[in-house]
């Protein structure tokens, strides 16, 4: 660096530092593709797990001949959609297990005035600032 002037060594340190730092920025550049790769291709073998076990669990079970299903279908009040059936039938499965039995389904008559849930949102929403 000897014999060189003050403006050419101020261009030497500038192109020095420009191509360190695009240097360091490909660098990281490649790196952070490296990884998205990475965690791409974990995400999607985790994801052909998953729907290879919906798959599966889709599949209805092989019932042999001599076995029926002998569970009697549940007591449903009037006036309750079969809808609203399978989702307690299937949140009660999804708690109990397979041994579980929904055996009716009936509405619970409230008394006069609002639920407990319905007072509690009635006070939440109208109490004063």
């Amino acid at each position: 660096m000897e014999g060189m002037s003050t403006g050419e060594l101020a261009v030497v340190v500038l192109v020095t530092g420009l191509v360190i730092v695009f240097v360091a920025l490909i660098a990281l550049i490649l790196i952070i593709k490296i990884y998205g790769s990475v965690v791409h291709g974990v995400q999607e073998a985790h994801r052909q797990k998953q729907q290879e076990k919906l798959a599966a669990l889709s599949q209805p079970p092989a019932v042999p001949a001599a076995q029926t299903n002998t569970k009697p279908a549940p007591a449903v009040e009037a006036g309750i959609p079969g809808e609203v059936v399978a989702a307690i039938s299937a949140a009660v499965y999804s708690v109990m297990g397979e041994g579980a039995t929904v055996v009716s389904v009936r509405r619970i008559p409230h008394a006069q005035g609002r639920s407990a849930w319905g007072q509690a949102g009635v006070f939440a929403n109208t109490r004063p600032f």
